[in-house]
């Protein structure tokens, strides 16, 4: 059986397994719902009694006030028990829906790199803020109306049986059509609302990425033409749109249709049955009662049909990220670790691309200063997110402390480094909350003397409300230069045992870079070693060791004064630099 077809019904019965997993609220929910049917199916009938009664002028004052009396206490029983089962149907819909948002946000969050790299940032935002609640919709209403519409159906269908079975089968003739009719329709809203739900994917990420790009937009006069892009996704989300409001629209209609033939039915049978005296006066008004009881099933079915089948195609979207198995999320609770880094032999590429590290092989002690330097493009930060474990690392190749990094748990490694990038992530929050995100119980001298490793005193004087600033979208308040020394502080104040700085200070200027350094080499002890990536030359005078990489192979290695003299990539990097005195390759 294709795909296409086992989607639908494995969404069905995971939105059935989540309602089961509030199993309580959900019978107490069906009992609520079981009573005020049978409340609402017994008006009829009693209006029946009435009716035959009053014809018959059987009837007393005293027995017409209990008659009434009895209706307002069921009236007010049925008031409870909806109450009751909207209560805790709706309240179960409405936590599943936070349950899911939550487990959204921890899979994306522990999602692979390369899956992650695969799933555009619209597309969990379209699942969070709309396939969610789709799912809500289906648990809170749509469940409650397949069972409602069923019960209803079989009861009332009974009751009508039992006064006449042949008004009942004439009465019935338009539902085989109608359920037929609803068959076909089922199939075009899952198919339909899962192509709206993908194209409001792509709008909703063509409204982040304008948003996120908004000033280099405005700076290459490009925001007409941006409009005329999202315009498109626009008008391609209300094509999706409107192709499903066509189906959902018919729904109504057609069931006030069929509804509409069954009272002409119902009254061009039932008619000359009351005049023939086959059938009581006070029957056919209580079969006009259960046939305006059966109308709602058949909405409810529509209505059902509909929220099902959304919910079904949503929860099926929703399951294609929440059954990816993601990264180990163990935490590693031990002590970090102190030892020494060794590279054997390391070669990496990425999926059906060149090899991109060749032949690696070096060897990191605590305390130890190792710099790296290289053309764009020649595998420098590769190696960094293999470190990290960012990227699938071949096993035998990677060590520390003489165990293979590729047994590691991902948590136990990422202890062993803390790194910054040359564009640092910051929250939109507080700088203070943003430098102890890796350390939160961290004390006022800890993340006074990060800060200062950082070179970030003076500017942090001269926020207005010091470390308690609050910090715009991605630190878009902070010049580039403040985003990257926030950072480092941040890497800094995690004390990992390996410091990795990917082009960390390419935003300042040379002075401040070589306050950095000189914090960085009288901070660092023993234990913590450094690995610096840098374009600036000046920035690895003072490492115990420079590798200097040239298409994935490390073809120099040794101290900037031996390199220096040394004729190669290195002393011509130098030269370059030395002749345009602005520090950068």
């Amino acid at each position: 059986m294709s795909d296409q077809n086992t989607r639908p019904r494995r969404g069905f019965w995971r939105l059935v397994e989540l309602m089961l997993g509030y199993g309580r609220q959900t019978l107490l929910g069906m009992v609520g719902v079981v009573v005020t049917d049978l409340v609402t199916l017994s008006v009829p009938w009693l209006t029946m009694t009435i009716i035959d009664r009053l014809e018959a002028n059987l009837m007393t004052p005293r027995e017409l006030i209990q008659w009434a009396m009895l209706l307002l206490l069921l009236a007010v029983v049925s008031f409870l028990a909806k109450k009751l089962w909207r209560h805790l149907i709706l309240g179960s819909g409405r936590r599943i829906e936070a349950n899911l948002r939550r487990e959204l946000l921890e899979k994306t969050l522990t999602l692979t790199p390369q899956r992650a790299s695969q799933t555009q940032a619209g597309q969990f935002m379209a699942l969070a803020t709309n396939d969610i609640p789709a799912v809500g919709e289906a648990l809170a209403f749509g469940l409650i109306a397949f069972f409602d519409s069923i019960f209803i159906t079989v009861v009332a269908g009974s009751l009508m049986f039992t006064l006449s079975p042949t008004l009942t089968a004439w009465t019935l003739l338009p539902f085989p059509a109608l359920g037929l009719l609803m068959a076909i329709c089922m199939r075009l809203v899952y198919g339909r609302w899962d192509d709206v739900q993908g194209s409001l994917e792509k709008l909703t990420e063509k409204t982040r990425e304008s948003l996120s790009g908004m000033r280099t937009l405005r700076a290459y006069v490009q925001a007409e033409g941006d409009t005329e892009a999202f315009q498109e996704k626009n008008n391609e989300f209300l094509r999706m749109m409107m192709r499903y409001v066509r189906v959902d629209a018919s729904f109504s209609p057609v069931i006030l249709l069929f509804a509409g033939s069954s009272s002409a039915i119902l009254l061009g049978v039932g008619g000359p049955m009351v005049l023939d005296g086959d059938l009581s006066v006070g029957s056919l008004a209580a079969f006009i009662g259960y046939l305006s009881l059966l109308t709602w099933p058949m909405i409810a079915a529509g209505w059902m049909l509909v929220l099902l089948q959304r919910g079904s195609a949503s929860m099926a979207r929703l399951d294609a990220i929440l059954s990816d198995p993601g990264e180990s999320v163990e935490t590693f609770r031990q002590a970090a670790e102190i030892g020494t880094l060794e590279v054997r032999n390391l070669d990496f590429s990425y999926p059906n691309g060149p090899p991109v590290l060749k032949d690696w092989s070096l060897r990191c002690e605590p305390g130890q200063f190792l710099g790296i330097v290289g053309p764009v493009g020649c595998g420098k930060t590769t190696f960094f997110q293999l470190l990290m474990g960012l990227e699938t690392i071949p096993r035998g190749c990677l060590f520390f402390n003489g165990e293979d990094l590729a047994s590691f748990e991902l948590s136990r490694r990422r202890r062993l480094f803390s790194i910054v990038t040359q564009e640092p992530f910051l929250f939109s929050d507080t700088v203070a909350n943003n430098l102890k995100l890796a350390f939160p119980t961290a004390t006022e001298t800890e993340l006074k003397n990060a800060i200062e490793v950082a070179d970030l005193s003076a500017d942090l004087a001269l926020f207005p409300n010091g470390m308690e600033t609050e910090l715009g979208e991605r630190g878009i308040s902070l010049s580039g230069g403040q985003r990257q020394r926030a950072a480092l502080a941040r890497a800094w104040l995690k004390a990992a045992p390996i410091l990795l700085l990917d082009d960390t200070l390419s935003a300042v200027d040379t002075l401040t870079e070589q306050r950095i350094l000189t914090h960085l080499q009288r901070a660092r002890t023993e234990s913590r070693a450094l690995i610096v990536i840098s374009h600036r030359l000046s920035a690895l005078r003072n490492a115990d060791e420079i590798l200097v990489i040239r298409e994935g192979h490390i073809v120099e290695r040794g101290r900037h004064e031996f390199l220096a003299q040394k004729p190669g990539l290195y002393r011509e990097l130098l030269a370059i630099q030395d002749n345009d005195g602005d520090g950068f390759v």
